[in-house]
């Protein structure tokens, strides 16, 4: 009975996480699917269901969530009913940021962890979003590494693809571990900013922070609301490492202003992806 149990149970992990890994997928493309098959599949399978509970959906513009109960919900608690219209994962770049924070409340509130940064995804300005963006900057090979789900994928040791946009990538060798190494960015591109592409940039911002930090660069600054409480703690100890007094003002600054309390995304985020 003890091993068909365990059995049981790893079944059932493991067809969530199938599932989770799709509806990540689904996030970045935008797909999706008819009310029908979305009200068979997450509705009907307890185990679906579950998962449903912690994502944000939207159907004609208006997006909802299943409650503890399972009962569909839109953003202001009032009941909702799912037709048979097309339904998918909802995206802050499709939201107000009214709606992004109040579902970021809601499961702050509700002491519920996302199987992804799905409502605290930050949304890049993509008018802002130039090739030079990221000129002069590098980013930690492991950064890039085994990130397909993510759409950025590597062949070999210096050939790497990101997924609706691209830039060049070149190593920087400097450490006997090659896995230390990192790649300098440049020219970066993109012919339509998808969610797909704003998942990459929000990558990308992240990952060439580090660098930044290193040089003194003040520019790094902007780039602050995309950490959570312990990613900043790191920068902090970074900068300080580093004798970059002026970042490691702002960081400060940063923290105090931000960090008084709790941090939702440390909190609050399940480690699924």
């Amino acid at each position: 009975m003890s091993k068909a149990f365990s059995a049981m149970k790893k079944d059932i992990r493991t067809t969530a996480k199938t599932r989770n890994d799709k509806i990540f997928a689904d996030f970045l493309s935008g797909r999706s699917r008819p009310g029908k098959d979305w009200k068979k599949a997450y509705l009907k399978n307890p185990v679906l269901r579950t998962l449903a509970k912690l994502v944000v959906w939207e159907q004609n513009g208006r997006t909802f969530i299943l409650d503890a109960s399972g009962a569909a919900r839109d953003v202001d608690g009032n009941a909702y009913t799912v037709t048979d219209e097309p339904v998918r994962v909802a995206h802050p770049m499709e939201m107000t940021p009214e709606t992004t924070e109040a579902w970021q409340q809601y499961f702050t509130s509700h002491g519920l962890k996302q199987p992804f940064e799905q409502v605290w995804e930050p949304v890049a300005d993509a008018a802002l979003v130039k090739p030079g963006r990221y000129d002069g900057c590098t980013i930690p090979l492991y950064m890039l590494m085994n990130k397909e789900k993510h759409g950025i994928t590597m062949e070999g040791q210096s050939q790497i693809t990101l997924a609706g946009c691209s830039a060049g990538l070149r190593l920087v060798e400097g450490h006997h571990d090659w896995v230390n190494n990192d790649f300098e960015v440049t020219n970066f591109r993109f012919s339509e900013f998808t969610r797909q592409v704003n998942h990459i940039v929000v990558h990308l911002d992240k990952g060439t922070v580090a660098g930044r930090i290193r040089k003194d660069d003040i520019s790094a600054a902007r780039w602050f609301d995309r950490f959570t409480l312990a990613q900043i703690t790191e920068f902090i100890r970074l900068a300080q490492e580093n004798s970059a007094v002026n970042v490691l003002a702002q960081l400060l600054e940063y923290k105090n202003e931000h960090f008084a309390d709790f941090d939702p995304m440390d909190e609050f985020t399940l480690d699924l992806i």
